[in-house]
């Protein structure tokens, strides 16, 4: 396997490694049951309710049949694949370098999450593989699932750059020929692209039985839209400046928030997915957890 060895690469390389530990660490101490043990692949077999089982997972038949509260458990065939997907658009890259910063832009943030899955799926010795949409700088835009991919995907991780759009529609669409079997499949996006058109993608994905599970990377200070009181705007092609009454502007787009968030329920439920929200304000760690848990 040759890899570019440049010291640029080799450092990012290691911020991405020590980073990616850090949050793996966190992961361990977090989760619970296995990975394998997922929502929507195959069935394995009851169990008795627990505090802290999601709702979703309890077996309505079974207790009306015999008045017992049961939990189906269900797993992946014999292994749990695991495809990684990142949106590498340039809108997922905030910072002024070209070149994601691991701990604040959308991009750097999705690059360590999935850094921290590709850790934990080598800790369970599971196949894992990456899925790049959009972006520049990688050598491979898909890396097949495998044991041994780790270290290409550390490599392409840490190599690649935000660029152009990412047409997740396409992108996700293009994972079904790649897939012979049913996998988990995470995601990391901000996910700024038609609702509906993605979520077909996804629909098309959960009707192979593949088990979806998204990481939605946002600002709060975005969706808040915190904007000083004396913000002044004006036009490329006019220098005179626009009016902007901010209370009613920020009303109106605290109202299309809204609306985004609910079409995002509404299809990440057509895929039976589950979705988490990550704060770039926030730790990584909680999101993760509840995507590996497979739990709303």
């Amino acid at each position: 396997m040759s890899l570019n060895w440049d010291p640029e690469l080799n450092d990012r390389l290691l911020s991405l490694h020590l980073l990616a530990r850090e949050i793996l660490w966190g992961i361990s101490v977090g989760m619970q049951r296995s990975m394998q043990v997922t929502k929507s692949i195959e069935f394995v077999e009851h169990r008795e309710y627990q505090p802290g089982d999601p709702i979703s997972a309890i077996d309505w038949k079974v207790y009306a049949r015999t008045d017992r509260v049961m939990i189906r458990r269900q797993q992946a065939d014999t292994e749990g694949t695991i495809v990684l997907v990142l949106d590498a658009s340039a809108d997922m890259d905030t910072t002024d370098s070209g070149q994601p910063d691991f701990k604040s832009s959308k991009l750097g943030r999705a690059i360590t999450a999935l850094a921290a899955l590709t850790l934990y799926a080598q800790k369970r010795a599971e196949p894992v593989g990456l899925l790049i949409i959009g972006g520049t700088g990688a050598e491979h835009q898909w890396i097949p699932p495998s044991r041994r991919a780790v270290g290409l995907i550390f490599n392409a991780l840490a190599s690649v750059e935000g660029s152009q759009k990412a047409n997740l529609e396409q992108g996700l669409s293009s994972l079904l020929p790649k897939l012979r079997k049913p996998s988990i499949i995470f995601i990391a996006s901000d996910w700024m692209e038609e609702p509906s058109e993605r979520g077909i993608a996804l629909e098309n994905l959960a009707s192979m039985r593949h088990d979806i599970r998204g990481l939605h990377l946002y600002a709060k200070s975005e969706w808040a839209f915190e904007i000083p009181e004396s913000v002044r705007l004006y036009g490329r092609e006019d220098v005179r400046e626009i009016p902007l009454q901010r209370d009613q502007v920020r009303q109106r787009f605290l109202e299309e928030v809204a609306k985004y968030k609910l079409e995002i329920v509404e299809w990440s439920s057509r895929a039976k997915a589950v979705w988490s929200y990550a704060a770039l304000e926030e730790e990584l760690i909680f999101p993760l957890v509840k995507l590996l848990k497979g739990t709303e």
